[in-house]
């Protein structure tokens, strides 16, 4: 193998090795911070104009605190509370928010994010 042809080879393999490095700490970072979310009510549809709005989740390094989470009701912030589940620490717990104001008739939208404030 000339001089050249080590080169290149040394090139080839120090781009397949940072490619398949990015590629795996990607792949942890996504796994690493994730929050599933269930039990959300009401389900579909509800004839209350003024529902409780509520969802539980699981987050594996679990959530203290308000500053680690937020919820919008139709693109408005809103407050909720966070009630914890016994027996699983600060990981599953619910948050709920009673809506005040009637809310029109028609679809709406809940958008619920889990985050750690120290990242």
């Amino acid at each position: 193998m000339s001089k050249g042809q080590v080169r290149r080879a040394g090139k080839i393999g120090a781009f397949v090795a940072i490619v398949m490095l990015a590629l795996i700490v990607t792949g942890v970072a996504f796994a690493a911070y994730t929050a599933s979310f269930s039990l959300m009510a009401p389900r579909s549809s509800s004839s209350v104009s003024t529902p409780r709005v509520s969802v539980s989740v699981y987050d594996k390094y679990g959530v203290r605190g308000s500053s680690s989470f937020w919820m919008k009701i139709d693109g408005m912030r809103v407050t909720p509370t966070i009630s914890y589940h016994s027996g699983w620490g600060y990981r599953w717990f619910t948050l709920s928010y009673q809506v005040s104001r009637a809310l029109p008739a028609g679809r709406h939208t809940v958008v619920v994010q889990i985050y750690d404030p120290d990242l």
